[in-house]
């Protein structure tokens, strides 16, 4: 069996089903497998929210099953990620800012820096639902910073889109232009089609009220 394959299976089994599969399937790298729930976590939640919960609380089950294991801190971090999300689904902004601070900072610690970044897309969403718009923008802006001396330009076209956002939040429709027009930059250069349709809609918002 395959990591993806195990992962779609664990999302859909009960605890008690999914460790007999882990069980069975010990030979798989387990901190393969905890990506493989991330993502599934973060790709589903906006659009299957309880498929997204369903995901964070198998990484969790594999967080505790993998215990002694290598790469143990990493997989907690990913599983602390994925409750942090799973906590935004949920509407508890404080829970989910606070696992998302702990998967940061142990991330952090194994020098994993643009790995880390990638907690605060999440995070800045929080941290706007609890009215912290100042705290939001400034996660968002440092994130940005190491996407970019990363190379990672969708992920800094993501995170630009959402600091375009929170600025538009904010009745601040010039920045919110800027940052939603180097969005559209980024995904148009990377030929991302969907997330053009997202950002050019919310460019669209912006440019209204700019008349």
């Amino acid at each position: 069996m395959q990591h993806a394959e195990l992962a779609a299976l664990l999302v859909e089994t009960s605890n008690a089903e999914r460790e007999v599969l882990l069980r069975e399937n010990h030979a798989l790298d387990s901190l393969e497998l905890a990506y493989q729930l991330k993502e599934i976590c973060q790709a589903a939640w906006r659009t299957e929210p309880t498929r997204s919960v369903r995901a964070a609380a198998a990484l969790n089950f594999l967080a505790e099953f993998s215990q002694g294991k290598n790469n143990h801190s990493e997989i907690v971090a990913l599983a602390e990620w994925a409750s942090g999300i799973a906590a935004l689904v949920a509407g508890q902004m404080e829970t989910a800012v606070a696992r998302l601070d702990a998967a940061e900072s142990t991330l952090l610690a194994l020098g994993k820096d643009e790995l880390a970044a990638g907690t605060q897309l999440a995070k800045s969403i929080g941290l706007a639902m609890l009215g912290r718009y100042e705290a939001a923008i400034d996660c968002g802006l440092r994130a940005r910073e190491v996407f970019l001396i990363h190379g990672d330009l969708l992920a800094a076209g993501k995170i630009e889109h959402n600091l375009g956002n929170l600025y538009f939040r904010r009745d601040a429709y010039h920045e919110a232009e800027k940052f939603q027009s180097a969005a559209r930059e980024r995904f148009q250069a990377l030929n991302d089609q969907k997330q053009l349709a997202t950002v050019n809609n919310c460019l669209a918002n912006t440019r209204a009220l700019l008349h």
